[in-house]
């Protein structure tokens, strides 16, 4: 199917916008239809080094490690708890009820996604000229591409994070992700509508202008470095992307300052103020120290989640998913500098 689409693409636009669609749909389209952080390795991936984290804090007990692990890593007390229960709510009528919000996306992001790149390719074109169409894609070209794209698609997300802190009126739906009380894998999906959709857009303007460039250099197109069908960078980011929503603070050491580690992103959530408004990032830190967001947390810091002062607005689906447009128009017309994230 998918090559029947590429070959009618080649005859009516010709090769080269045939290949930047193909770059585009992969990078972009496609992954609104899957799950990468539900796939069976990351989550033992996860598994693994929260066992490894409690191998190397805790003391021998009576019990085996094997229960002790279970106890660790699924207390009864989070997963239990009436936050979580939510969390597991709103992640099936996200998922299995919700579909318009990925049709929507699916809709805006292809008419978006390759007006943008097509654009930047055209752009170019201007600048510097025609493309020669010489270029051949090698391992050093994929290997920069693959490095481009992921810094694209990082600084993007780390952008539209900062911007629902910043926006009274965004930050009525980002509340949704940040009003869990305690964090599960699940709580990753706890995000509005309004907020996955305004995030996909900061995406895929980065991505698809990524991939204007790259198509005006190689028409042919640049393959990414992939790892069993995931982006190289992306795939090991994944392997503790479970712990990022969990009560296990995994840090990185002094990787943090390159890279955003599940406990730094679990400070984020963080009810303390002087936590606030604090990593925004999603892969790679240095943004934040650019930004002067960055906080690396002491090993033995420890702190509450969620938003203690709005805890009984959000403990629904109406809440989560209607409440927030009421909230959000109030704080459009609200006197200017009267509203704001609540979150330094």
């Amino acid at each position: 199917m998918l090559e029947l689409i590429k070959s009618e693409l080649t005859r009516l636009f010709g090769p080269e916008f045939a290949q930047l669609a193909g770059t585009v749909y992969w990078t972009v389209i496609a992954p609104l239809f899957a799950q990468p952080t539900l796939a069976p390795l990351f989550i033992a991936s996860s598994v693994l080094v929260g066992g490894a984290y409690l191998l190397r804090k805790s003391e021998p007990g009576s019990k085996s490690f094997l229960s002790r692990c279970f106890a660790f890593l699924v207390p009864r007390h989070i997963y239990g708890h009436r936050s979580a229960i939510l969390d597991y709510k709103f992640y099936v009528a996200t998922q299995y009820l919700l579909h318009f919000v990925k049709i929507a996306q699916f809709a805006v992001g292809v008419a978006a996604v390759l007006g943008i790149a097509e654009g930047v390719r055209r752009l170019l074109e201007l600048i510097l000229g025609p493309s020669d169409g010489t270029g051949q894609p090698g391992l050093i070209a994929s290997i920069v591409f693959t490095v481009v794209m992921a810094l694209a698609f990082d600084a993007a997300r780390f952008l539209s994070h900062w911007v629902f802190h910043k926006s009274p009126v965004l930050w009525e739906f980002h509340k949704v992700h940040h009003s869990a009380e305690v964090l599960t894998p699940f709580t990753a999906f706890r995000a509005h509508p309004v907020d996955q959709f305004v995030e996909f857009l900061f995406r895929a303007i980065a991505v698809s202008a990524v991939s204007g460039a790259f198509g005006y250099f190689y028409p042919e197109g640049v393959e990414e470095l992939t790892i069993l069908g995931y982006s190289g960078i992306t795939f090991i980011f994944h392997l503790t992307v479970h712990l990022r929503h969990s009560h296990i603070p995994v840090g990185f050491g002094r990787l943090s300052t390159i890279l955003i580690s599940p406990f730094m992103h679990q400070l984020h959530h963080s009810t303390a103020p002087e936590h606030f408004d604090k990593n925004f990032g999603f892969i790679f830190s240095f943004w934040d120290r650019l930004a002067g967001t960055l906080y690396v947390p002491r090993p033995d810091e420890r702190f509450e989640v969620g938003l203690p002062d709005e805890a009984d607005r959000f403990q629904s689906l109406w809440d989560l998913y209607v409440r927030p447009f009421g909230a959000a128009t109030r704080a459009l017309f609200a006197p200017r500098g009267s509203a704001g994230t609540g979150l330094g």
